[in-house]
């Protein structure tokens, strides 16, 4: 917590005295994990790798939906997230929150739980990108990312229509059979 909640107000705090007129946060997608431990939804069908059985099409997680974190970690993000809107609301200040998904040093899925968020070195760096260049306007807003992946179950389609984010990549070149369960 000394570094995910205090670092986080600390560089907060510095950037707006420093005048920074754009901060890029970065949160992570476990802050809605906890859908996944909803019984039988598709959430945690996906989660637990039980992919035969989830349905055809199934609601996306959006980032207005409430937060579930897992982890005391997750919690300390949402901190930064609502610090976040802090600074933007109360200082000339543009934040702009990436709930990221897996991204892993091998740059693909570790486990068949991680099909689902997936997200690949280079949909990182352009969505970074994408933040950081994106209209002065936006002063406060909350994106997913994650790669186009078959099993994602939260909403990339803001970050796609706002920020103009093409995710190339996605598991679904691996074969999640060869993963762990």
């Amino acid at each position: 917590m000394a570094i995910t909640v205090n670092g986080t107000v600390n560089v907060f705090r510095a950037a707006q005295e420093a005048g920074v007129s754009r901060v890029v946060f970065m949160s992570t997608g476990g802050t809605m994990n906890g859908y996944e431990r909803d019984e039988n939804s598709p959430y945690a069908l996906i989660s637990e790798g039980r992919f035969e059985e989830i349905p055809e099409a199934w609601p996306m997680v959006t980032s207005d939906w409430a937060a579930r974190p897992t982890s005391p970690y997750h919690v300390g993000k949402l901190f930064g997230e609502a610090c976040a809107r802090y600074f933007a609301d109360n200082y000339d200040m543009s934040v702009v929150v990436i709930r990221l998904g897996n991204v892993s040093a091998s740059d693909r899925p570790v486990t068949r739980r991680q099909f689902s968020g997936y997200l690949s070195h280079s949909d990182t760096t352009q969505m970074i990108d994408k933040c950081l260049s994106a209209p002065d306007a936006l002063r406060y807003r909350i994106f997913d990312a994650i790669s186009e992946n078959r099993w994602r179950w939260r909403d990339t389609a803001p970050a796609k229509q706002e920020l103009g984010w093409i995710p190339t990549s996605s598991s679904d070149v691996f074969n999640y059979l060869e993963y762990d369960e």
